[in-house]
């Protein structure tokens, strides 16, 4: 197909087509192809172009990085709701406490 070519296509709804009247009807459709874009890697990169980045290779290292991010917020969560299920103390729970003895630690010592 080229740009501006006309193309007639006929449909047939399908018997269980939300609008009644149109269920098992045939319609014919008069197209006009206003654009045709290339599909494959030139297509995605001209997307991601489009998007104000570099090119396909820089958009999918931000997706990489927000899935990353994302498993790890999730992992830390994870990670809490089961300590906190079986009682015990998170790392990073375990660092405060840790961090929060030297503290104490140390005041004592200069009295």
């Amino acid at each position: 197909m080229t740009a501006n070519q006309e193309k007639t296509i006929t449909v047939t709804f399908p018997a269980d087509y939300s609008v009644d009247y149109l269920k098992s009807k045939e319609a014919t459709f008069d197209l006009v192809i206003n654009d045709v874009r290339r599909e494959g890697s030139q297509g995605r990169d001209d997307f991601a172009k489009s998007l104000g980045l570099e090119g396909l290779e820089q958009l999918r290292g931000l997706f990489k990085g927000q899935i990353e991010q994302e498993l790890n917020n999730l992992t830390r969560t994870h990670e809490a709701s089961l300590a906190r299920s079986a009682g015990l103390l998170t790392t990073s729970t375990c660092r405060r406490q840790w961090s929060s003895g030297i503290r104490t630690d140390l005041g004592s010592a200069r009295t």
